[in-house]
Parts: structure tokens; C-alpha cells; sequence
């Protein structure tokens, strides 16, 4: 076994271990995801022109590399949790990366 074959291994066992950090969640349309989730502060100019300001929320998203989709692009939506979210950025899926980092956002209700 080689080292990125023993990151990913260890990625999977360690970091995205059900009984350690990880959750079992939803996200683009693939339930039973083994995913960290954090909450990320975000700053969104006031509204302008009359309009009233905007709050958002946001999070980081830790997945395995080939458990989401590559087309997670900025802007463009998505689900989470089986609810409407916006990609804020996403890593793309590398075949020498064995976790992607995904931040979405919403506006709040």
C-alpha cells in the first residue's frame, strides 16, 4: 500500500468515522454520506437601494473524495440534508485528493 492509498484509508476509518467525528447525512442528492460538518461564519454585505439586509448561514462540508458529485459549482444549487442549498466552493474531485471540502450557504428564514 502507498502513502495517498493509506491517507485515503485513514481518511475514511479515522476522520469519517461514524463513531468519532462523523454523521450520516444527505448532500446532493446521495443519502447515507459519511460527512464532518461545520457551521461557517459568513459576512454578506448589508442590502442596498431600500432593501433590507440579508442573513445567510453557511457550512464546511468534509466528504470522501468519490462519495458527492464533481459538478458542485459556485452559485449553483444543491441539497443538503434534503433542503435547498447554494454551493459557496467546492474542491474539485482530484484523483490524488482522498477528501473534498464543500461550503454551502442559504439564506435564513
Amino acid at each position: 500500500m502507498n502513502f495517498k492509498e493509506q491517507l485515503a484509508l485513514d481518511a475514511r476509518d479515522v476522520f469519517l468515522n461514524l463513531e468519532e467525528f462523523a454523521e450520516t447525512g444527505e448532500l446532493a442528492g446521495h443519502d447515507g454520506i459519511s460527512m464532518v460538518v461545520e457551521a461557517l461564519d459568513l459576512e454578506m454585505s448589508p442590502g442596498g437601494e431600500g432593501r433590507t439586509a440579508v442573513s445567510y448561514e453557511g457550512v464546511t462540508i468534509h466528504v470522501a473524495a468519490g462519495d458527492v458529485p464533481d459538478d458542485l459549482l459556485p452559485d449553483r444549487e444543491t441539497t443538503f440534508r434534503h433542503e435547498r442549498w447554494f454551493v459557496l466552493h467546492a474542491d474539485s474531485a482530484d484523483s490524488d485528493e482522498a477528501m473534498r471540502v464543500i461550503q454551502l450557504y442559504r439564506e435564513r428564514a
